[in-house]
């Protein structure tokens, strides 16, 4: 489906934002599940001039990376280690945008977003998350089946805590996240007690039966009409690959069959990225050593290049008028290609 002009040029009445600086947080790290191999991934973006095609598009960019101290059987159920490692990203984050850059976590799996979010939730109270994934990761460690940090991380920033688990652990993390400020896309495995925690919060769920019946384009006019009832003014993408397909994302830990596809996938952040109040993304789970053919890595590897270059286009304060005709071109190369697919 083509998209409607009026929502290629709808700002949907929240704050604007432009930049020309973008912070890059490389976190390879794995503490948060069983499989070391998500430790590849931000060397996997490095090595295929993710840095170098950001600046070629005018960017200028500030590299961090923050490793853990430990690695392999060690690390994992670290608690200790999880909350430095959150707390570091949290401090990356929340003077990125204080200095008011744009800020690319790359995971790693997902209990990186607790630091990353919760970093951003300190400077902007009115933050509006979209959670795209496969799963909930709004266990705690009473309700979890397996006691992985990477199905926790929301527990932790809308405060969801079992005997002070957070509180006690985790100090700095002072801010939460309001749940009426938080939609799930794509999630379609939930465990019972998360599918109890996320109705009696209320928080907007948006599952695959109704992106395939309404189609994406109407799903994100509802996700961004919704973020901004609930009075939020700058938006967060946290973005799991596992709530991709696994036909079209392969390399990754916990598929999920009957996922997003590829064309949505990128439609999904191109629409996040026109409103203009796009200011942050994480992108997680990406593991290249389960790719069983070199076909499937370099399809997985393609796909999350284009999420992400797609999530921080171009850059816009001294771009003017040309990034905007660049948004365009863009616009219309990925309808042609989506509809040279789907022919």
């Amino acid at each position: 489906m083509m998209r409607s002009r009026k929502n290629t040029h709808r700002l949907w009445g929240v704050k604007v934002r432009s930049f020309n600086e973008i912070d890059l947080i490389f976190a390879p790290i794995d503490i948060g599940q069983p499989s070391s191999g998500v430790r590849l991934a931000p060397d996997v973006f490095t090595e295929n001039q993710l840095i170098e095609t950001l600046e070629k598009r005018g960017w200028i960019s500030h590299s961090k990376w923050v490793t853990q101290r430990a690695v392999g059987d060690s690390a994992k159920h670290s608690l200790e280690e999880f909350s430095r490692i959150s707390e570091i990203i949290a401090s990356i984050t929340a003077h990125s945008r204080e200095r008011d850059r744009f800020c690319l976590t790359i995971g790693g799996d997902h209990a990186v977003a607790l630091g990353s979010i919760g970093g951003l939730l300190k400077s902007n109270s009115k933050l509006g998350v979209v959670w795209v994934d496969a799963h909930g990761d709004v266990n705690t460690p009473s309700t979890s089946l397996t006691g992985n940090f990477h199905g926790m991380p929301l527990a932790g920033l809308l405060g969801i805590d079992d005997d002070n688990y957070w509180l006690n652990n985790f100090d700095w993390l002072d801010k939460h996240l309001d749940p009426k400020r938080l939609v799930f896309i794509g999630v379609r495995d939930l465990d019972p007690e998360e599918k109890r925690f996320i109705e009696e919060r209320k928080i907007k769920i948006v599952g695959m039966d109704e992106i395939n019946n309404k189609g994406m384009n109407q799903i994100m006019d509802e996700v961004v009409d919704h973020l901004k009832t609930q009075g939020c003014n700058e938006f967060h993408l946290s973005y799991d690959v596992d709530a991709i397909d696994p036909s079209f994302f392969p390399a990754t830990g916990t598929p999920v069959a009957n996922g997003i596809s590829a064309n949505d996938a990128i439609h999904l952040v191109e629409s996040l990225r026109l409103t203009g109040s796009l200011v942050s993304m994480d992108l997680v789970e990406f593991n290249p050593s389960l790719a069983k053919t070199p076909v499937d890595l370099n399809r997985s590897i393609t796909l999350s290049l284009d999420l992400v270059l797609t999530a921080v286009g171009h850059p816009g304060k001294k771009a003017g008028i040309h990034s905007k005709l660049l948004d365009c071109l863009n616009f219309f190369k990925l309808t042609k290609k989506f509809l040279s697919q789907n022919q």
